[in-house]
Parts: structure tokens; sequence; C-alpha cells
């Protein structure tokens, strides 16, 4: 498979063909977010949004530790108040444009996933965890609560009962208990995660595009209450329209073109 990448920086952006990886390059810090990771990921979703190529977005973490141990904290110790503010406005902004993207986003999960680096994995579409995953907001601990955008999303994933429980004691819990609470659709073990995640990601990405654009539409509705009649049959019909959907069933069970004359 061709492989394009772009970039050693704290981000790093690579091309599989219809699957495109981004990277929280950041290794020695644990993939801690700071300002230019976050400047870099916008960039990154903004180079996505323009690539119709691009069928499945992976989200993963530099090194072997961490996907991302949220918050940079020597960066965050130096704040105001007001910068404070604005840190947490920029960090729901990042979460956003990735939730906002067309595709599916698959969010790799190895090792540290906690604080604002599991706030960015709940705006993944599906989640994978490699069997040393452990997912937690500690922060609680130092004074510093959760993103709102993490409350919104872990309360409507795994129910706000064991949300509020994870929230408040800042607990870290494993991927085995994440699985059971429905955090991650699936725990691979170490010397298979990787192997899986792409088996899995390209198999996403090479599925027919608009189509899944069409059901992301649809999830993303869901998520904020409810999807609309309306959206599941225009989501049908650009499939006819727009995608392969008639051409291929054509080709398995025949059948007339659209438009063609019928004697």
């Amino acid at each position: 498979m061709a492989k394009r990448g772009r970039g050693d920086g704290p981000v790093r952006l690579e091309k599989l063909g219809p699957l495109t990886v981004i990277t929280l390059n950041r290794p020695d810090a644990n993939n801690a977010l700071d300002d230019a990771v976050r400047g870099e990921l916008l960039r990154a979703c903004d180079t996505i949004a323009g690539d119709d190529e691009t069928g499945a977005v992976v989200l993963t973490g530099a090194g072997n530790e961490a996907f991302s141990s949220g918050y940079d904290l020597p960066q965050l110790a130096g704040l105001t108040p007001g910068e404070a503010e604005s840190l947490a406005r920029g960090s729901r902004l990042v979460c956003e444009r990735l939730a906002g993207l067309d595709v599916p986003v698959i969010g790799a999960i190895k090792g540290a996933c906690i604080g604002a680096g599991l706030e960015l994995a709940l705006h993944c579409d599906m989640r994978i965890a490699r069997g040393d995953a452990r997912f937690g907001f500690p922060g609680i601990s130092l004074g510093l609560p959760p993103g709102s955008a993490a409350v919104d999303r872990l309360g409507r994933l795994i129910g706000l009962g064991p949300a509020s429980a994870l929230f408040v004691t800042g607990g870290v819990i494993s991927a085995e208990r994440a699985f059971m609470l429905g955090l991650v659709t699936n725990v691979v073990s170490i010397k298979e995660f990787d192997a899986a995640v792409m088996e899995f990601a390209s198999h996403v990405a090479n599925l027919p595009r608009v189509a899944t654009v069409q059901l992301k539409r649809m999830l993303k509705a869901a998520m904020l209450g409810g999807v609309p009649e309306s959206l599941g049959a225009e989501a049908l019909r650009r499939a006819f329209e727009e995608g392969e959907t008639g051409e291929r069933l054509r080709a398995m069970f025949g059948g007339p073109s659209p438009g063609a004359a019928i004697h």
C-alpha cells in the first residue's frame, strides 16, 4: 500500500491509500497535549476534510507508553485563569473538529489514555484498546475538572452513573473494564494490536465512501438525540445518486441501468 507522510513535528500525518493515520508525536512527554499539538491537530483535520480520497482515519500516539497523558502539566502550571479558560475552549474546538470529520475516526489506544487525552479519544467514532490501556480523569486530585465535552460524551456513551463515578473518584480503569462499560469496542493483545488496528481500519477505509459518510451523519444525529426520518431517506438516495450502490447491486443481481429504455 502506498504510503505518504508529512512532518516529524508534534503531530504526524500519514496517508496509506484510503486510510489516513494521525499520530500524536511527543513520546518523550507521553504525548501530552500542548499548544503545538492542538494547532497541528486542527491543521490535520483541515487536510483530511479537504481529501475526498480518505475513507477512514486512525488516531494514535507515538511510542509504546501512552496514547496521551492529557494536558501538558508544566505548561498548565504557568497559566493565568483567563489563559486556562482559553486553553479549555481550544481543546474543545479540537475535539469538535475531530468528531466533525465526514469519515469514521478510529482511536487506537495503548498505554495511558487519561485526562484531555481521553477527552480526545471520546470524540473518535470507535476505540480499539491494547491490553495494557488504561483510562480515567485523575486530574480531579489536582483540582482539575474534566472538560465539558468529556462529561457529555462519556455520560452518553457509558451512562451517567458509571461516568460520574469515574469523574468524581479520579480512578483509572483497565482496558477490560472499559470494554465492559462500552467505552471501547475491542481489546487486543499487545502482540497483535498494531496488525489488528490496521486490518480493521483498512476494511473501514475501503468501504464505499458515500455510504460511510452518510452513516456517520446519522450517527452524529443519534448522538445529539435522534435521527430524523428525512436524514435516513436522504442517505439512501445519495448512496444511489453519488455512490456505487446501484451499480454493485446490478452487478450482483442484474437489472436495467437507471434511465434505460424498457421494451
